[in-house]
């Protein structure tokens, strides 16, 4: 469903507030209002008939409310002449777990736009395990497809955690289930649940109120796959080979190219018989066939049936043929100064009217025809060009792609003058060995009194460099892994999906933003160090629902008769959201509730403390006190 409404009601709520100053008349203040549109959770139709109660903050819930109404047909409501102030807002119907929110009335006339997503009472879950090939562990390379039974509509989605695990909230009633299998499962079949080919075959499971329903295990058809290692006739690994594999009488082919140990193994390949080609980049080996032929029509194809792999090893023979010669020449490296064999090298004019390509020999050396180039100022990566101009991924390998001259920036690259005729040699490029970080992000155990959808995640991580640089973003599904890292110093955080959420909010917990190790912002996060192709595993970062103050709060002003003092409220691992209350003591005497304190005459001689409450607005988390040292109050 489009939600037209909403975005109609937010210009109008902006309009208002961008007019509010001018709205007044006389001396007085033309009230403020809000109006708002309340939907199913599951269904995103309008609900209509809804309850809709609003409050002072202040005094809900045990106050009088201040606006009393229902939704119409299209689940609109309304309601003017609201003070300024903060504002609960009660939205309830039978059938549907009540929902709070809150709102602010901040300018005279203005109009606070509020939407809401009611979500029904009687839940339960359907939960279940993707496979791809019978034999093999359970895949998070999938995403699983809820449809209702009698409806054939898609209800819901979700992606698959870590170790093949889904979960899935529903409403009480009859549904279907498909899984898919992403891009990495090494499967291009979905099935319908327990395994089915097609919409005929499939259960129908029944999700009952507070009940979890398990749908057995999903076995995705696993592809054929062709894999195997590429050596030199002496039996070293050539890495960045290009291998394809061309699917004889037409169909699926596929691409691939060996890794520095020489091995390659297909991705997308059908069920049928294939030859396999072999080209190395670098020309220090001649192409073939997997069987030593050149000829297509007199190799000896390879055949292969769905959930089968074939083993196929494969030895080049050494390119004896003259070089032609070469307008450029240099070196890749890793930062040790190990040749790289297999790096994709590429040269481009800095105007864009000529580029050439080449790639690392088994000495880690490049070189780049003189046929190719003509004069003038070139750019040169080691890496495949991206189409932006900048450079993409080794894919094959686990190195970073960078410019001659060390820089990832195109803006930043080295020049290089290139004469019209004669080779120059450049320095070494040296490249990173990647690194990654892996763990566990704790994310709350899904139940069906408050169901978490697990594959699309209870939270969000988020993976920051040295200069708090986003770098990656990946649901919190339990295990999870940022590869490809250069070295550097690192920080994850743990945080729950806010806005992301949707019409999902009122299903997922509510957290404390959590950054290992045990920090609660950027600046009191713990670095995990990446070294040359260091692989950190076991970080483990837990979400907190506790309101906890990193800092007590303290009593500012001079402790004598009938000064004012002053309670800071100290620093919190969560301000957003977040109301603050004070208890002062005397001794163990309560003798103020406010951010201020007047000094006494009984106060002479004794201590004075104060305590602050943190309570969550939306009433998610829970609430954490702290108390701040006492302040000896002068006799005089």
């Amino acid at each position: 469903m489009t939600r037209f409404r909403p975005v109609l009601a937010t210009i109008v709520a902006l309009l208002f507030a961008t007019l509010a100053p001018g709205l007044t008349t006389g001396a007085h203040a033309v009230p403020g209002g809000a109006v708002g549109t309340v939907y199913d959770a599951f269904t995103e139709d309008p609900v209509e008939l809804a309850t809709v109660r609003i409050w002072p903050s202040a005094s809900y819930p045990s106050g009088a409310p201040v606006f009393t109404g229902t939704t119409d047909s299209d689940g609109d409501w309304e309601s003017s002449a609201l003070a300024l102030g903060n504002y609960t807002l009660a939205i309830s119907k039978a059938g549907y777990t009540q929902q709070l929110e809150s709102f602010d009335i901040t300018d005279a006339g203005a109009t606070a736009a509020v939407f809401a997503d009611l979500r029904p009472a009687s839940w339960g879950t359907l939960t279940g395990t993707v496979k791809v090939g019978a034999a093999t562990a359970p895949t998070g390379c999938a995403t699983v497809r809820i449809y209702g039974a009698t409806s054939g509509d898609e209800v819901y989605s979700t992606v698959v955690a870590g170790r093949g695990a889904w979960t899935a909230p529903l409403p009480v009633g009859s549904y279907q289930v498909r899984v898919e299998p992403d891009d990495c499962a090494g499967s291009e079949t979905g099935r319908w649940a327990p395994d089915a080919a097609d919409e005929a075959g499939a259960h129908t499971y029944t999700v009952a109120k507070n009940t979890s329903s398990t749908v057995p295990t999903v076995v995705l058809p696993a592809n054929p796959v062709i894999a195997g290692v590429v050596t030199s006739a002496s039996g070293k690994p050539l890495a960045g080979v290009a291998v394809r594999f061309e699917r004889i009488g037409g169909g699926s082919d596929d691409s691939v190219a060996t890794d520095e140990k020489g091995r390659y193994r297909s991705r997308e390949l059908t069920g049928g018989a294939y030859r396999v080609f072999l080209e190395d980049t670098a020309n220090e080996y001649l192409e073939q066939f997997h069987d030593g032929t050149t000829d297509p029509d007199s190799t000896n194809p390879v055949s292969v049936a769905v959930g089968e792999t074939r083993t196929v090893n494969v030895a080049l023979t050494r390119n004896a043929a003259p070089l032609p010669p070469a307008a450029l020449t240099g070196t890749v490296t890793d930062t040790a100064g190990k040749p790289l064999r297999g790096i994709p090298v590429f040269l481009m004019r800095e105007d864009g009217e000529g580029s050439a390509q080449g790639a690392t020999r088994d000495d880690g050396s490049y070189r780049i025809d003189r046929a190719a180039v003509t004069r003038g100022t070139y750019l040169l990566g080691a890496g495949s060009p991206s189409g932006s101009g900048g450079l993409g991924e080794i894919e094959h390998m686990p190195f970073d792609a960078q410019f001659y001259g060390g820089s990832l920036n195109v803006a930043k690259a080295t020049r290089i003058p290139v004469p019209a005729t004669g080779s120059i040699t450049l320095n070494p490029i040296r490249l990173n060995r990647l690194g990654q970080i892996s763990g566990t992000a704790a994310v709350p155990t899904p139940t069906t009194a408050s169901p978490v959808p697990s594959g699309l995640g209870a939270g969000l991580l988020t993976l920051r460099n040295q200069d708090g640089t986003l770098v990656g973003i990946q649901p919190a599904v339990g295990e999870f892994t940022f590869p490809s890292l250069r070295p550097g110093r690192y920080y994850v955080e743990l945080s729950d999906l806010g806005p992301l959420a949707g019409p999902l909010a009122g299903m997922l917990p509510r957290f404390i933003p959590s950054w290992w190790k045990n920090g609660y912002s950027l600046a009191t996060a713990t670095p995990i160090v990446i070294g040359q192709g260091t692989k950190v595993t076991g970080i483990t970062i837990t979400p907190s629902t506790t309101l906890r103050a990193v800092a007590k709060p303290r009593i500012i002003g001079k402790a004598k008769g009938k000064k004012v003092l002053r309670a800071t409220t100290g620093t919190w691992n969560l301000t957003a959201d977040v109301a603050f209350s004070y208890v002062w003591k005397r001794g163990s005497k309560v003798v103020g509730r406010a951010a201020t304190y007047k000094v006494t005459k009984a106060d002479r001689g004794k201590k004075l403390t104060v305590t602050v409450t943190a309570t969550d607005r939306r009433k998610d988390l829970r609430s954490g006190s702290s108390t701040s040292k006492p302040v000896k109050v002068a006799k005089r």
